[in-house]
Formats: C-alpha cells, structure tokens, sequence
C-alpha cells in the first residue's frame, strides 16, 4: 500500500471509521448492522487452504459478529494490476468491475438504506488519474476509498475521477467537535448520494480476523470509565512515517 500522506489520510479516515462503528460505548456513533455493505473479492488467494477465499472468508466472519445481514454483502472481481492499482488507463475497467458491481447491490438494498461500504480484504487502493498540478505538489492518484466515498459522482465512461473532500469529515484528521450521526439529507458529495467507507484486513485478509476480534475486545474493555483502556488518539504503525515527512520510512514512537 502506498505510504504517500493522501493515501495515509484516508487510511487514517477508514480506520477511525471503522473503529466508530465497532464500538458500542459511543451509542450516538453506532450505526445500525443492516447499514453496512460489506465488499470482498471473488478471486482472492486461499492461504490458510479452507477452500474459501480470504476475503470472503473475512467478510462473513464480521456480518456473523456484528449482525450484518447476509444480503448485505457483494463480490467483485479485481483485475488491477497487482491487485493494488488500477493504472490511468483503467479508468473504465474500473467502472465496470469494481463500481459497477457496488452500485448494482446498492440499488437492490436501497441507496439510501446503506451508509457505510466496508472494504473486506486486499482490495484495490489506488486509482491513477491524469496530473493535476496544485500548487508545488502533482497529484496523480486518488485513494479507492475517496472514489467510492462519491461513486455516483464519477462519469462512467470518462475519467473524471479527482481527490476531493468528504462532507461528513474535516480536511484533516484531528481532534475536533463530534460530527452528527451521518445521514443522506444532510450529507452528500456533489449534490449526489455519499457513503462513509472504511477497510478491515486491507493488507491481509486473515490479519482481519484478528482485528475484529481485537474489536470485541475493545467492546468489554476500553471505556472512560475507571479501571478501563481508555484514550483518545491511535497510531497506525505498520508502515512508519511516510514520505516526505520529518523522519519518513522510521518507525513511529
């Protein structure tokens, strides 16, 4: 997975997205299981040899602990380079095998009767567009996370695919006034229908497991009650700091 600060920056989104939705303390925050669309890959690898591919192996582990209804989840089947990235060509392969599919499963539940796409597995990350220069910095990608965040915005056959702003989030990750429970009247991207998108096991689907297990964890024990885990920032330490920050590629501390 890239390391670029934009691709970190909604990385960062999706995991504190996602750990909105797997805690339970914050009640105002929860959002209902029959809300969550839950994407994996057809044609993922098999490593643990069960006969089920990782990434729907992932996804029916979390429908089955969180109550997300089985009609609720949808395959695509990826062919982008790597895995990882489609290229600034891909544009419409894009459409058709990734979105497409998305839209379709969206339009049968409802569009408006899901706010949360979760990415289950090694997905795509990465869509290449052409330069856009602003400022001193060239941006030649978009997180996929960003994309479907706006997926009814995008032209589907001309790419028109940009970084752009989530309404439901400030520019930048921080600490700040608790936004308002999402919903599709008050939210939406570009006058179009949003979702809030987030990523478990995004770089190994079996490590996934584990995260939702650490999540229920999380459930009985990090509350700001005494006696408790508690806290109110988390690092994602994985890659270490990203290019071109101050000390980039050593781990944080």
């Amino acid at each position: 997975m890239s390391g670029s600060p934009l691709i970190m920056k909604w990385r960062l989104i999706g995991l504190a997205l996602l750990t909105m939705l797997l805690t339970d303390h914050a009640a105002q925050a929860v959002i209902s299981p029959s809300r969550v669309l839950i994407v994996y890959r057809t044609n993922a690898p098999d490593k643990d040899g069960d006969g089920v591919g990782d990434s729907l192996e992932l996804a029916t582990y979390y429908a089955h602990q969180r109550g997300v209804p089985e009609s609720n989840l949808v395959g695509v089947t990826v062919t982008a380079a790597g895995g990882y990235y489609y290229q600034n060509s891909e544009d419409v392969k894009f459409q058709n095998e990734f979105l497409a599919p998305i839209k379709a499963k969206l339009a049968q539940l409802g569009p408006t009767n899901i706010d949360v796409i979760l990415l289950a597995g090694t997905l795509p990350t990465i869509i290449y567009i052409p330069p856009i220069q602003i400022g001193q910095t060239v941006i030649d990608n978009v997180s996929i996370d960003n994309a479907l965040m706006g997926l009814n915005y995008w032209n589907p056959t001309t790419n028109n695919i940009s970084d752009s702003g989530n309404p439901y989030f400030d520019a930048r990750p921080s600490i700040g006034p608790v936004q308002p429970p999402f919903d599709h009247t008050t939210f939406k991207f570009n006058g179009t229908t949003m979702y809030l998108v987030a990523r478990l096991g995004s770089q190994d689907s079996l490590a996934g497991l584990e995260q939702v297990d650490q999540a229920l964890y999380a459930d009985y024990y990090l509350s700001p009650q005494a006696g408790y885990y508690n806290g109110i920032a988390y690092v994602d330490s994985r890659d270490g700091i990203p290019y071109p920050d101050e000390g980039w590629g050593q781990p944080y501390t």
